[in-house]
């Protein structure tokens, strides 16, 4: 027989037996072999050729001596028994031969209570740990599990679910393999959590992997100390735009110390940035200027209203038309009236001048006004600027560096009023009124700033105390700063009012200046990208830690783009240590 190292400091019983033809026993033969990892120790042989079949069997875990069942004693001194190595972990009962039995004989008890973790049962209850006050754990569990070594859990939840129930448990024994803790794995309050056990939980054997969501693990306001050892915590990737990955999280403890021994810590990577929006809709049209009123026999026709801004005086108003000039037999005739200059916009779009008036001679188409002037173009608004590159946190939680989005457009000038129309001197001929100027259109919407890349942080630590004993932290890549969106194109400027016709040979009153387009919006900027950070610590957090610590760091995110290259965000950093000042 070849013991595995599982089979740690246990007695094992060997017998072999012969027979002959008739069935009657020859002689039984057997040894008791104490076994330590890579070591061998006989501590017992015994020969008796005179018990039959029954007898032998009746003395399991004993040897038959002169038809009486006795315990095995060692021939010689404990201290001088031979040692034999061990040199393959495979198990068998290959050196008995094919008719020998292996039985368990028990082990040699050490103490009642076996504290789990040294691999070591030293209560000889068959497995380590205190059954009592042990919960077991294998990938995929019994059947009908309870927690014991031969019916353990496969879950996780199923923990968790004893371990509120029955405060007496204290210990978790993790077979190797891999578990899935959904959203994140809620370390329990004052727990010794041991993994990387073989399937009879008697030593290590392999890796314990305990994979959550963004935040793989989470400890949270703790009483009562806590252990975690050999465990690898696991977060995943962040898929929320500008998503943060943890490996563990360690937030506000009430006292309770959390001791991390050969463990591994690995955070995912973060997500990229949410984009910036890209606006296609452009700013409101101005409202088009009034008509101008048309003469009647005896009245000449007045001027129409500027039209007014659609967006809250972003555009600038139009200008009114002139007013058409009148006459009668007696008195001599005026020129029409010019039409007024629209106003300014509030950005500093230049408005339209009005047209002039119709002079009072002339043939009744050179006494008509002249149209207003269109309305400028708007400016375009500046765009937006990227952020810091230094990360920011909302209390434990790392806060995107979010970009500026760009500015408004300016809104377009006013138009222009039409002139007025000049009445026929000596005639009862009236002029028409201009038509109003178009109101300028309405600067387009700034483009949206990119979001902030998320971080990617082994460990976190805030306002807690941590002790790390050969522990690994793994920071992946921060994510991408997301690309700023482009700007919104400017609205069109309102219509110019049309002309108010003269009477008669009366001039017609002229048609009002088109607005001015609103300018086009800025572009936003492109956001920073997330850090990549092995442990942060701060909030008065305690983290205690050795040469057997190790971090092994992964790169910050690239800057997101921009339409320019002076709008692009900043990469985020890589940093081993962060500690935040308060």
């Amino acid at each position: 027989m070849v013991p595995r190292d599982g089979d740690a400091n246990r007695v094992f019983e060997v017998r072999a037996r012969a027979y002959d033809s008739g069935g009657d026993l020859l002689a039984s033969a057997g040894a008791r072999s104490g076994y330590v990892p890579g070591d061998v120790r006989v501590l017992a042989l015994f020969l008796d050729a005179t018990c039959d079949r029954e007898r032998v069997d009746a003395c399991s875990g004993q040897v038959c001596v002169r038809g009486e069942c006795r315990d095995a004693v060692p021939v010689v001194p404990p201290e001088s028994l031979p040692r034999y190595q061990v040199t393959s972990d495979d198990a068998g009962a290959g050196d008995a031969g094919a008719d020998a039995d292996v039985v368990d004989a028990g082990c040699e008890f050490v103490s009642a209570m076996d504290e789990a973790g040294d691999g070591v049962d030293a209560n000889c209850d068959g497995a380590d740990g205190v059954r009592g006050t042990t919960v077991y754990v294998a990938p995929g569990g019994s059947s009908d599990p309870d927690g014991s070594p031969a019916a353990p859990f496969g879950s996780l939840v199923e923990v968790a679910e004893l371990l509120a129930a029955d405060p007496s448990r204290t210990e978790v024994v993790m077979a190797a393999g891999s578990y899935d803790a959904g959203d994140t794995w809620v370390v329990p309050d004052g727990v010794s959590v041991h993994g990387g056990y073989g399937p009879r939980f008697l030593a290590r054997a392999g890796e314990t992997v305990i994979e959550g969501g963004a935040i793989g693990a989470r400890v949270e306001q703790h009483t009562e100390p806590t252990l975690l050892e050999g465990l690898t915590l696991r977060a995943r990737d962040a898929t929320e735009p500008g998503g943060s990955s943890v490996g563990l999280l360690v937030l506000d403890d009430r006292g309770g110390v959390l001791v991390l021994r050969d463990c591994r810590v690995e955070a995912g990577n973060g997500a990229t940035g949410a984009t910036g929006e890209t606006v296609t809709t452009p700013g409101m049209t101005g409202a088009s200027g009034d008509r101008g009123n048309n003469a009647s026999s005896s009245v000449p026709g007045s001027g129409g209203p500027g039209g007014i801004s659609a967006c809250s005086g972003n555009g600038g108003r139009g200008g009114r038309g002139g007013d058409g000039a009148g006459t009668d037999l007696i008195d001599p005739v005026g020129p029409g009236a010019d039409g007024a200059p629209g106003d300014v916009s509030p950005s500093g779009a230049l408005a339209g001048p009005g047209g002039p008036g119709g002079p009072a001679s002339g043939t009744s188409v050179t006494r008509s006004g002249q149209n207003g002037s269109p309305g400028n173009t708007g400016p375009a608004g500046d765009d937006g600027r990227p952020p810091s590159a230094n990360p920011e946190f909302a209390g434990a939680f790392f806060q995107p560096r979010d970009a500026e989005a760009g500015e408004p457009g300016g809104g377009g000038g006013g138009g222009g009023g039409g002139g007025g129309g000049a009445g026929n001197e000596g005639r009862v001929d009236e002029g028409g009124g201009g038509g109003g100027g178009g109101a300028g259109g309405c600067g387009g919407e700034g483009g949206g700033g990119g979001g902030g890349g998320g971080a990617s942080i082994g460990m976190t630590v805030f306002g807690a105390e941590v002790v790390l004993e050969r522990v690994v932290l793994v920071s992946a890549s921060g994510g991408r700063g997301g690309a700023g969106g482009i700007g919104g194109p400017g609205g069109a400027g309102g219509a110019g009012g049309r002309l108010g016709e003269g009477s008669g040979s009366g001039g017609d009153g002229a048609r009002g200046g088109t607005g001015g387009v609103g300018g086009a919006g800025g572009d936003g900027a492109g956001g920073a990208g997330g850090p990549s950070i092995g442990l942060l610590a701060f909030q008065n957090a305690s983290v205690t830690r050795d040469a057997t610590v190790s971090i092994e760091l992964g790169s910050g995110g690239f800057g997101g783009t921009a339409s320019s290259a002076a709008g692009t965000g900043p990469n985020g950093m890589a940093v081993m240590v962060l500690e935040p000042a308060p």
